[in-house]
């Protein structure tokens, strides 16, 4: 098992392993999306996820495959750790 992380939600949102702050992507919604998922520590039906985040005239779902396959490519190691230290929760 990897290191745990550490998942800052109060003010600008970040993620360290080892003290080590971890890249995350521009989109403000993508890393909603993160503090969302780990905040509540549970899957999620997409639909929810949309109407949560995407609420607007273009196609959520969409948007929601962009964000899903942004941070399947840039986060697999966040998603891959079970072990996680939350803070500002």
């Amino acid at each position: 098992m990897g290191a745990p992380l550490e998942i800052r939600l109060i003010g600008e949102i970040a993620v360290r392993r080892d003290g080590v702050a971890l890249a995350l992507p521009a989109s403000k919604k993508t890393r909603a999306l993160l503090g969302y998922l780990a905040v509540t520590g549970r899957p999620q039906r997409r639909d929810r996820l949309c109407s949560l985040l995407w609420d607007g005239p273009d196609d959520p779902r969409a948007a929601l495959r962009w964000s899903l396959t942004v941070r399947a490519r840039g986060w697999s190691r966040i998603a891959t750790t079970s072990s996680w230290s939350r803070t500002g929760r």
